[in-house]
């Protein structure tokens, strides 16, 4: 016996944008798993819509061709959350500072892929995008 699991934030955020424009999304199957989802779109089943650092690698190597949406686009931010009923600890505060470098390292490597700084525009080369 299977169940739907919750929706996630990229599926909340595609509903909404079909909900405005008064469209009804009707999914043939529903898959959880990048890895799934991806085997049956290269197998021929269909389509699906994936944040592009899931799809990169076989963008890349040309198993998968990748679109971006136009307009509006769809994006989504990272934040690191942290407890507010506890004072920060300078531990914490010496991770966050290493986190934000290493991200902006991984986004300057194209390892990240697809993501950008905020107020960044997002144009340039992605590979694989077309």
């Amino acid at each position: 016996m299977g169940s739907r699991s919750r929706a996630h934030g990229l599926r909340k955020m595609l509903e909404a944008r079909l909900r405005v424009q008064r469209i009804a999304p009707h999914p043939a199957i529903e898959v959880d798993s990048y890895g799934s989802i991806k085997r049956l779109i290269e197998s021929g089943y269909g389509c699906s819509v994936l944040p592009f650092h899931s799809v990169a690698e076989e963008a890349r190597d040309g198993r998968l061709t990748v679109r971006r949406f136009a307009r509006p686009r769809l994006w989504r931010g990272a934040y690191l959350a942290q407890a507010t009923a506890r004072r920060k600890a300078r531990a914490a505060s010496v991770v966050g500072a290493i986190l934000k470098d290493l991200v902006q390292e991984l986004i300057d490597a194209r390892i990240w892929a697809g993501a950008r700084r905020p107020g960044a525009t997002g144009k340039g080369g992605q590979a694989g995008q077309r």
